[in-house]
């Protein structure tokens, strides 16, 4: 008898527990909000590194130089939505480890919020590359297409054969006589 209730008290206990299992909250992981860059990613084809820089919060693309070639590159960006008092976006300085790539030659990546003209996103090469640069479909993160040492037509931001790729930015201001 007593082989039998040793059997029904450990079965017991596990019905007890996958009961409280069943009835737990879900865990619910906290945004990081004390870092504005969160990580790069990169997809290296021949003839075309895509650069991929996330962040913790949505940005907006809004401009960048120089327009298609250089061995610096400044993307200014804008917050979508950061809380008032947010100062670390304003302010703050950040840096990610720059992906191994012959093709891209990438030095360092980093964001200056007290950048003159507003936040910047830095991007400093090895070598001068030809580049062009695209909002995230996300809104979390902004492309940049890397051709290398010579221009590629097929080289845009986005992931390859990707039909949702963001287009890229218009060449210069138009008039409304030129938009239509």
């Amino acid at each position: 008898m007593s082989r039998v209730t040793a059997c029904i008290v450990p079965l017991a206990w596990r019905g007890l527990c996958a009961a409280l299992l069943v009835a737990a909250p879900p865990a619910v992981a906290e945004p990081v909000t004390d870092r504005i860059l969160s990580d790069v990613s990169l997809i290296d084809d021949p003839g075309c590194a895509r650069v991929k820089i996330n962040f913790n919060l949505p940005v907006r693309y809004l401009s960048h130089f120089p327009y298609d070639r250089g061995r610096d590159l400044c993307i200014r960006i804008r917050p979508i939505a950061i809380a008032a008092n947010d100062k670390l976006f304003r302010f703050g300085r950040e840096a990610l480890r720059a992906p191994a790539s012959d093709l891209a030659a990438i030095n360092s990546i980093e964001y200056l919020g007290d950048a003159v003209g507003g936040p910047c996103l830095n991007i400093f090469f090895r070598y001068p590359v030809n580049y062009k640069v695209g909002q995230g479909p996300d809104y979390r993160s902004i492309d940049v297409a890397i051709s290398g040492p010579q221009p590629a037509a097929s080289c845009r931001p986005g992931q390859p054969d990707d039909p949702a790729s963001p287009p890229p930015p218009a060449s210069g201001p138009q008039s409304p006589s030129e938009a239509r």
